[in-house]
């Protein structure tokens, strides 16, 4: 709720859309990488806590900052991983 009090209907479909490619990508590449599974897990958790708990998601770039762009950033080289393995 509070991304789309914050950057409205086209910010809350970009964060999701980004976040479901992330979860995509980590779930196709479960069996390729040891830590997607860590990553997905972790996402996963993001999301239930970002459901309710989250508050001020631009006014603090903290913590939550954190656990946004870890996971994103685990999808983004477990996808550079396995491109580098289809090659």
């Amino acid at each position: 709720m509070e991304v789309l009090f914050q950057f409205g209907v086209v910010g809350l479909a970009l964060f999701l859309g980004t976040m479901a490619v992330a979860a995509w990508t980590l779930y196709r590449n479960l069996q390729r990488s040891p830590v997607a599974a860590l990553w997905l897990t972790l996402l996963a958790g993001i999301a239930v806590v970002m459901l309710v708990e989250l508050h001020t998601f631009v006014g603090t770039p903290g913590l939550v900052w954190m656990w946004v762009w870890l996971p994103l950033g685990g999808a983004l080289q477990v996808s550079r991983e396995a491109r580098c393995l289809e090659r």
